[in-house]
């Protein structure tokens, strides 16, 4: 359910018995425009639904263990996703389809978060060898390199 946070009311039921899988309360993001709404599902995949409606629009699909961080980009046309399987997923939200994903990580990743201009994404994660905040720079164009299946965020954290 969503509820109004100034009422306390509920505003909409999500319909997610057509996600297939259940919602959990790992993760989940609003779009900036307040328009969607992704949650984390018990499956390892990410639902999307509609707030207005509580229509359920699709799964994000790729992850091997749960979906601990999600963020919006501040354009929302770009959903990034953290899991402890050490990777960050970006996809494409009109499509649900994968856009990058980087297992450079090396930690499990449970909170993540973009700059305003969305150049800049954080993730939050445990490992006990170093910071459990990742900062990482995004280019203005950023390209896949399909060969090594990862994208060119740039690991800034110790710098």
């Amino acid at each position: 359910h969503i509820r109004d946070v100034g009422s306390h009311n509920y505003r909409q039921r999500l319909d997610t018995e057509s996600a297939g899988a259940r919602p959990m309360s790992f993760a989940n993001a609003i779009s900036s425009d307040g328009s969607q709404i992704a949650i984390s599902l018990d499956d390892h995949t990410i639902g999307l639904w509609s707030i207005e409606s509580g229509v359920f629009q699709g799964k994000f699909q790729g992850h091997k263990q749960p979906v601990m961080g999600l963020a919006f980009s501040p354009d929302g046309r770009t959903l990034a996703s953290g899991s402890p399987d050490s990777t960050i997923r970006l996809w494409n939200v009109e499509t649900r389809s994968e856009l990058l994903m980087d297992r450079r990580i090396g930690d499990a990743i449970e909170g993540l978060a973009f700059s305003p201009d969305g150049q800049a994404l954080v993730g939050g994660g445990r490992n006990n060898s170093r910071s459990g905040l990742r900062f990482l720079n995004a280019p203005r164009s950023p390209t896949f390199d399909s060969s090594s299946n990862t994208f060119p965020f740039q690991d800034v954290t110790d710098e």
